[in-house]
């Protein structure tokens, strides 16, 4: 069951779009008691034999990532229970990433920004859905909307 929200993925760039998304996120987290799941994938070529998508790999990239969304969680996200995430993955597995990342915290909705129906990450994390049997809703922000 997904409704009540008790944990919230919010996979997130460094722009302001993103930050529109995260807005609306915390709303929803707020109503819910909801744990809010910061994530930035930190796009990485890989070596052959590596996997596509890796945590915690302390590279210099995930460590200003992390610097980074802490900086926004304090700034966006005072007085909600959130936490800090970042993975690395090739450019054809991020959508794959936030997949993983969204299974490991048990995410009950995945909130995104999109550039449209058609945005390509969107149109990746459908099809990963049908290939991973990953049925979290996804509610993806158009990149125009204006925050309430």
């Amino acid at each position: 069951m997904f409704f009540p929200y008790r944990s919230i993925l919010t996979p997130i760039q460094f722009d302001d779009p993103s930050l529109l998304a995260l807005g609306f996120a915390k709303q929803i987290a707020v109503l819910h008691g909801a744990t809010l799941h910061l994530l930035h994938v930190v796009p990485r070529l890989r070596a052959i034999g590596e996997p596509d998508v890796s945590e915690n790999e302390h590279t210099r990239e995930e460590k200003k990532a992390r610097a980074t969304l802490v900086q926004i969680s304090n700034r966006h996200l005072t007085g909600v229970k959130h936490k800090i995430r970042t993975a690395a993955a090739s450019p054809r597995a991020l959508a794959k990433a936030v997949v993983q990342v969204a299974t490991e915290v048990n995410a009950d909705l995945v909130v995104l920004k999109t550039h449209g129906r058609t945005g390509t990450f969107l149109r990746l994390i459908r099809a990963l859905r049908c290939r991973l049997e990953f049925d979290v809703p996804i509610l993806s922000q158009h990149l125009h909307v204006r925050p309430i």
